[in-house]
C-alpha cells in the first residue's frame, strides 16, 4: 500500500468543512507532503474552509465548493454537483484522502470521488465501504475510543506511509502582517509593553456559543480589575455585537471586524492570550504557539487547542439545540455529564491562571 501511494502524484484533499476543521487537519497534510514531496496537493472544501487559504502551507490548489452533506447556507443543485465532477475529472487525480470527524460519514464524498474516476481513496468509515474506498480503515471512535482530530488525521495518512516528527498545527503568516498588525495596535493606543489579549466572541455553530452578556462582563472584569487591554475582533456581519459588547465593557477597547485572515493570524500570534468559543481563532491560536481561553461547548470532545497552552471552561448546550445525530448523542451520554455554565468570574481567573503558566496543554482528551 504505502509503495503504492509513493507513485500517486496528483493528490485530492477533502475537508469541505470549517475553517478550523482545516487547520487540524494540517499537521496529517504536512506529514504527507514531507513523505511524498512530489505529490500535488488539491484540497476540496467549503467557503468557510478556504477562508484559511492565505495562511495554509502545503497546499498547491484549491476547489471550493459546499457540498450538500456538510452544514451551510447556500442552495446545492444537482447541476452544481455535476459540474464538480466533471471538475475533479478533468483534473485527473490519482488519489484522494477523505478527513471527517467520527459523527461524518466519508460515503457521499467517496461517492464523489467514484464517480469523478479517482479509484484510490483513504477514509475511515464505520461499514464496509466495498469499492467506494480502496483503502478502508474501520471507525471505532467513538464506541471505542475518542482521539483528539489532530491524531485521528495524522493516524489516517500514516495507514498509507505518510509519516512526520513535527505534528503542530501549520500556518504561514506572512512578515508583512506582523509589522501592519503594530501600526493597528498603535493606532487603536494598544501599548504591547503592557498586558493585552484578544477576545472573539462569536461563533461559526450557535450552539456553541458563550452567553454575550457574559462574555462582555469578562471583558469589563479584565479591563477594570486586571487593567487589560483589549482587542474585540470578528467578522464584518459581527460589527453590531462588537460595539454592542465595547459598549458594556466601557472605552477603550479596540475593535477589529474587517482584518485580513493574514492581519487577523499575525495579531493571534502576537496577543498575550485569546479568549474564544470552540471555534476557527482557537486553532489559528494553536498554529501560532498563542495561550488560549477556550469556552468549549460540550459538542465535540476532540477538538480542544493543540500543542499550546490552554485552559478549557466546559459549558453544557441547551436541550433544543442539542445534536440530533445519533453519534453526537452516545458522546455525550457516555462521555458528559450535566455542568454549570462558567461565571465571567471563572473565566477571568482561567486566565490569571494560564498567563501564570497553568495551563491543560497535556490534556487532549477532555476527561468528565
Amino acid at each position: 500500500m504505502h509503495s503504492q501511494w509513493s507513485r500517486h502524484n496528483n493528490i485530492l484533499i477533502v475537508r469541505p468543512d470549517n475553517m478550523g476543521d482545516v487547520l487540524m487537519s494540517t499537521p496529517a497534510i504536512h506529514a504527507f507532503k514531507q513523505s511524498f514531496p512530489a505529490s500535488k496537493l488539491t484540497l476540496l472544501t467549503s467557503q468557510a474552509g478556504f477562508a484559511a487559504a492565505p495562511i495554509l502551507a502545503d497546499i498547491d490548489d484549491y476547489i471550493v465548493f459546499d457540498l450538500p452533506w456538510v452544514a451551510n447556507e447556500n442552495a446545492i443543485t444537482v447541476h452544481g454537483i455535476n459540474t464538480l465532477i466533471s471538475d475533479l475529472k478533468r483534473k485527473q487525480f490519482d488519489a484522494a484522502i477523505i478527513f471527517t470527524v467520527y459523527s461524518q460519514s466519508p460515503l457521499p464524498t467517496a461517492m464523489l470521488c467514484y464517480q469523478a474516476g479517482i479509484k484510490h481513496i483513504v477514509a475511515y468509515c464505520r461499514e464496509n465501504p466495498y469499492a467506494l474506498i480502496s483503502h478502508w480503515i474501520p471507525d471505532r471512535e467513538p464506541l471505542y475510543e475518542i482521539q483528539h482530530q489532530v491524531i485521528r488525521d495524522i493516524n489516517l495518512v500514516k495507514s498509507i506511509g505518510a509519516r512526520s516528527r513535527d505534528t503542530k498545527l501549520r500556518i504561514s503568516i506572512p512578515e508583512y502582517a506582523q509589522s501592519e498588525i503594530h501600526r493597528f495596535l498603535a493606532e487603536h493606543d494598544i501599548d504591547t509593553t503592557k498586558p493585552w489579549l484578544v477576545m472573539h466572541p462569536g461563533v461559526s455553530e450557535k450552539r456553541r456559543q458563550y452567553p454575550i452578556e457574559q462574555f462582555a462582563l469578562v471583558g469589563r472584569l479584565l479591563k477594570e480589575k486586571l487593567n487589560f487591554q483589549l482587542v474585540l475582533t470578528g467578522t464584518k456581519s459581527e460589527k453590531k455585537l462588537l460595539k454592542t459588547m465595547a459598549g458594556v465593557i466601557g472605552s477603550p477597547v479596540a475593535i477589529a471586524d474587517n482584518l485580513s485572515m493574514e492581519l487577523f493570524a499575525a495579531l493571534i500570534k502576537q496577543t498575550n492570550c485569546l479568549i474564544a468559543n470552540n471555534t476557527g481563532p482557537v486553532h489559528i491560536a494553536a498554529a501560532a504557539q498563542t495561550p488560549v481561553v477556550v469556552l468549549y461547548a460540550l459538542t465535540n470532545p476532540q477538538h480542544l487547542p493543540w500543542k499550546t497552552p490552554y485552559r478549557a471552561l466546559l459549558f453544557d448546550v441547551p436541550e433544543e439545540k442539542k445534536s440530533n445525530n445519533i453519534l453526537l448523542q452516545y458522546t455525550y451520554d457516555r462521555y458528559f455529564k450535566k455542568i454549570h455554565t462558567p461565571t465571567p468570574e471563572m473565566i477571568v481567573q482561567a486566565v490569571q491562571n494560564l498567563l501564570k503558566g497553568k495551563s491543560d496543554v497535556q490534556k487532549q482528551v477532555i476527561e468528565l
